[in-house]
This record gives structure tokens, C-alpha cells and sequence, in this order.
């Protein structure tokens, strides 16, 4: 396993997941991730604050690191 940022090819599987995982939140839950906006990621994927885990080639796992979002954390 290696931990990596995300570039910018990797935004549209960025994407793909938080569809996936949001269209999961749904089934089981009444909160879930709302649509994020492309910009927002490009930024994050900017300032390096993407980031990826990879086994060999393949994604496995992804998160951003924030500081502050007030729509998540209130």
C-alpha cells in the first residue's frame, strides 16, 4: 500500500466513488454526502489536499484533509 495526493486525471474516479458512496448513504441513511462541486476538488487536488491510497495501481481508498467546512462540521 502507498499513500499518495491525487492528481488531476484521478478526478473523474474521485467522482465516480463519492457517487457510488453517497448513492449508499441513501439506502441506509437520512445524511449523506451532498453533490460536491468540481471546482472545490479541483482546488483541493491543487493545494494538495487529495489524497489516495493505492495497492499497486489500484485506488482504494480516498479522502481530502479540510480545515474547515462548515457543511460537514457545522
Amino acid at each position: 500500500m502507498i499513500i499518495k495526493n491525487c492528481e488531476a486525471n484521478d478526478i473523474e474516479e474521485i467522482f465516480r466513488r463519492y457517487r457510488i458512496a453517497s448513492d449508499f448513504m441513501k439506502t441506509r441513511y437520512t445524511v449523506f454526502w451532498p453533490e460536491f462541486e468540481r471546482q472545490l476538488v479541483e482546488t483541493e487536488i491543487a493545494e494538495k489536499r487529495q489524497w489516495k491510497m493505492l495497492n499497486g495501481d489500484d485506488i482504494v481508498c480516498l479522502w481530502a484533509t479540510t480545515f474547515d467546512d462548515p457543511q460537514i462540521w457545522e
